[in-house]
């Protein structure tokens, strides 16, 4: 990251992002055919990187 030191990524997991993820967009509030939550992997194994993409609409 453009050689900046990034030490508040270390001992990061999937869950924790999970986690942050889910205090805005609770699951419970997730609709029948929404293809949401960890779809592969173990929310055990560290986050290297991460990128969402987020559509934000007007109810």
């Amino acid at each position: 990251m453009n050689g900046k030191n990034v030490d508040y990524l270390q001992d990061m997991t999937i869950q924790s992002i999970i986690q942050v993820i889910e205090r805005f967009a609770p699951p419970a509030y997730q609709e029948s055919y929404d293809n949401a939550g960890l779809l592969f992997g173990n929310p055990d194994w560290e986050a290297r990187a991460s990128s969402s993409r987020w559509t934000l609409r007007k109810r």
